[in-house]
């Protein structure tokens, strides 16, 4: 947890470990396991005495009987499972309070940095209807600023800010940012590369500068002649950053094949199997997810159990063991946007 990271010395320190550093200069200790079991209790009290951590303050994972826990050791603070970055800061400022302050301020960032990104779309959109070139200092540096920000709070925090946006192209764009953010930082991605999926992300729908806005907000279905100019707008994008000539192979290929599918049946080159690479494969699954659980004009937002299986009944066209991977990302950030839409 980064924003842990600013504040202290992280340490993981195994229970069933045979020996033991001194911690008596650490601040507090987060505890997960399950405390319904006796021995563990008393392994847990014998340990703390090895390491001098009995006046540590102790914050205990729900789950681990928490309960049982305070009432056998007399001390701490309990949090959910899984856990929740916010509910955590607030017992680790309650714990501080003279950091409270700081540690609180984190998530306001995702308001901050999500207008910030909302107001470079706009621009980019304007940038390429009058034929200027889009800055890819300025779009990388945005991409880097999410990462952060994401990383720093919660992606529950940042689509809690984007969904504040009216419009749902740019709001759509950032919304799949912070899904690709959290997918590619669920299987591990380094941070070079999470930045490199992010920036792809804000700018998978740059095509769509060139289409007619009335086009893009049609609420009834669009004729075929209106379908075939919408499914150029991945050539389009790509062609766009073509013609700025500095933007790198991997970003292309998002923005271009973003609406392929495995069998072949997607836009616009029709590329099937191996022709689409991993990265492509993640962001049409944030992509398609995403599209399904936000709200339109002409639609309501669906249930995030429902998306999941509108994913999983297009087996043949996407990655299935993708499609299971990326099920904990949506599933947790969705449901949670919505706990913290609702208590608003």
């Amino acid at each position: 947890m980064p924003i842990l990271a600013e504040h202290f010395t992280l340490k993981d320190q195994p229970l069933s470990s045979k020996t033991h550093e001194n911690l008596s200069d650490y601040s507090v200790m987060l505890i997960s396991f399950d405390f319904s079991n006796r021995d563990k209790v008393i392994r847990f009290r014998n340990f703390c005495k090895e390491t001098n951590s009995d006046k540590i303050p102790k914050i205990f994972v729900a789950g681990t009987s928490a309960g049982n826990a305070n009432q056998a050791l007399k001390a701490g603070y309990a949090i959910s499972r899984p856990i929740d970055i916010r509910e955590l800061l607030t017992v680790i400022g309650r714990i501080f309070p003279d950091m409270a302050g700081e540690i609180a301020a984190k998530p306001a960032s995702s308001r901050e940095t999500s207008k910030k990104c909302f107001s470079t779309l706009s621009t980019i959109t304007k940038m390429v209807q009058s034929g200027n070139r889009i800055s890819r200092k300025h779009v990388e540096g945005n991409a880097q600023e999410i990462c952060k920000t994401i990383g720093h709070g919660t992606t529950i925090d940042w689509l809690a800010a984007v969904n504040d946006h009216d419009s749902y192209t740019f709001r759509h764009s950032l919304h799949v940012a912070g899904l690709t953010y959290a997918f590619a930082e669920h299987l591990g991605f380094n941070e070079r590369d999470k930045n490199t999926m992010v920036t792809g992300a804000l700018l998978h729908d740059v095509g769509k500068a060139k289409i007619p806005l009335a086009l893009l907000d049609k609420e009834s279905p669009l004729t075929l002649k209106e379908q075939m100019l919408f499914v150029q707008h991945p050539t389009f994008g790509a062609q766009i950053l073509k013609n700025d000539g500095c933007w790198d192979q991997l970003t292309l290929n998002l923005v271009l094949e973003h609406h392929e599918y495995l069998d072949g049946s997607g836009f616009p080159k029709r590329l099937a199997g191996n022709g689409i690479i991993d990265p492509v494969r993640m962001l049409t699954i944030a992509d398609v997810f995403s599209e399904q659980v936000d709200r339109r004009s002409h639609k309501d937002a669906i249930e995030p159990k429902k998306a999941m299986k509108k994913l999983f009944s297009m087996a043949g066209k996407l990655d299935m063991d993708m499609v299971k991977a990326f099920e904990p990302v949506g599933l947790k950030v969705i449901e949670d946007l919505k706990a913290a839409v609702s208590a608003g």
